[in-house]
């Protein structure tokens, strides 16, 4: 899933200049840039609400894209990339008994039959259970990933917070970048 704005700079064109087009282009990254950390935080706190799983867990899941100093103006665009990924069943809520592992997704507590939690070599901890009666093979026990509706839940929960949030930021910064070009002489 993916939460994107885009702007059209053609609409600022007005006050175009070279050290006006500056003073927009770091007015602009900073409105996109805190309205994108808003949604982020957001977005996050949504799925948090949604599943028992570590706000760490959930933040790996994502992946935020935003313009660097040397991007140019028209060329602006804040990205939310929800990977959705498979989570290990580990990561959730567990503990085991007698009959097998005992996990809590969401809401949901479910008893896997026969499955047993290890330990890797490198440290993972992960609930597992035999393919068939066989010593091996074993597989990993994954949760669903997060909803794959998860962006559009999302977007349609905070799209108005967030615009709202990259205006006020925006004025904010502009207003700012204005100021420190008149006290320059610049204006």
């Amino acid at each position: 899933a993916e939460l994107a704005f885009e702007w059209d700079s053609r609409e600022l064109a007005v006050f175009r200049g070279k050290t006006l087009d500056r003073a927009l282009t770091r007015a602009m990254r900073l409105g996109g840039n805190q309205a994108l950390k808003s949604l982020r935080l957001d977005a996050t706190a949504f799925a948090l609400s949604r599943k028992r799983l570590s706000e760490q867990t959930i933040t790996e899941d994502q992946d935020v894209e935003k313009p660097d100093r040397k991007t140019e103006l028209r060329d602006f665009v804040w990205r939310l990339w929800v990977k959705g990924k498979p989570v290990p069943a580990a990561k959730f809520p567990h503990s085991m008994s007698g009959l097998g592992a005992i996990v809590t997704f969401g809401g949901a507590t479910r008893l896997i039959g026969h499955a047993f939690t290890a330990r890797m070599k490198s440290g993972h901890l992960g609930i597992y259970h035999r393919r068939g009666d066989k010593r091996l093979p074993i597989d990993e026990v994954f949760s669903s990933r997060l909803p794959a509706r998860f962006g559009a839940d999302v977007m349609l929960t905070y799209a108005d917070k967030t615009y709202r949030k990259l205006e006020t930021a925006f004025t904010r910064g502009l207003d700012r970048e204005l100021a420190k070009l008149k006290r320059k002489g610049e204006a």
